[in-house]
């Protein structure tokens, strides 16, 4: 009963136009800059190009997709294809909100896979691979040590783009949930992609930048956000302590509805 639902609302999303026309943007965006030949002659403190779209592009689109997708995802039919549904899988109000919130969070989490596979594919094709090679320098304010290889860092970027995706889309989903319209949704999350917009433009302090989601989106942000630097798996149970809480609100919100 609940997996019906829940698939029912993922196939909704998969099937709006924005999705798509982003997927097939950044498929063309990541072929471009894979076809550089030397990466440093055009972005001088990037390694490879692999790093350049796993901390950049991928997170810019992921993002993009999030928010072009889910704003609507309760406010545009709170009863979304509960005609279509057997007797058997009218279950309630709230186990339907609970499972349209399941669709959203697994509906990131397949956009966040599709990215990776998209660019790994590539990267493999026209990418002149070579998944040994040790990043140094990434992005443009950080150095790590020990140095990684690009494989390593692929696995770590596929963790935290997982765990960011899952974040921003439960706190849309919440911010749609409690909105009354299409349009309050879609102006409230605006008002939170700017408010987001500042923590980086501004640099607030450091404490409020330590729970800023869109930093989950870019992988070598683990190793700056709390004081253990050398360890990414302290900083993802450091990370889910403090967004446990949204959580625990988004079950109490949907339950007491």
């Amino acid at each position: 009963m609940i997996l019906s639902i829940v698939m029912y609302e993922i196939l909704d999303l998969i099937r709006k136009r924005s999705v798509w026309i982003l997927l097939a943007v950044y498929t063309l965006t990541s072929f471009l800059l894979l076809s550089l030949e030397n990466i440093q002659n055009y972005f001088p403190y990037v390694e490879s190009n692999m790093i350049l779209l796993l901390n950049i592009i991928l997170p810019a689109f992921l993002t993009l997709i999030c928010f072009a997708a889910l704003p609507s995802a309760y406010v545009q039919d709170r009863e979304q294809h509960i005609d279509e549904l057997s007797a058997t899988c009218l279950v309630g109000k709230k186990l339907r909100n609970t499972a349209k919130m399941a669709g959203i969070v697994l509906f990131s989490l397949l956009v966040t896979q599709l990215l990776l596979i998209t660019t790994v594919l590539l990267y493999t094709v026209i990418g002149h691979p070579n998944w040994s090679t040790e990043i140094v320098h990434v992005g443009w304010d950080l150095t790590l040590f020990p140095v990684w290889p690009v494989s390593r860092h692929l696995v770590l970027s596929a963790v935290c783009f997982s765990y960011g995706a899952a974040i921003l889309s439960a706190v849309i989903g919440l911010i749609s949930y409690k909105a009354s319209s299409t349009v309050s949704s879609l102006g409230i999350t605006s008002m939170f992609l700017l408010f987001e917009f500042l923590f980086h433009k501004f640099s607030f302090p450091a404490v409020l930048k330590e729970i800023n989601v869109f930093v989950f989106l870019q992988p070598y942000y683990l190793f700056v956000m709390t004081l253990l630097h050398w360890s990414p798996f302290i900083n993802l149970l450091v990370l889910t302590m403090v967004f446990s809480p949204l959580y625990i609100l988004l079950f109490w919100q949907i339950r007491r509805r």
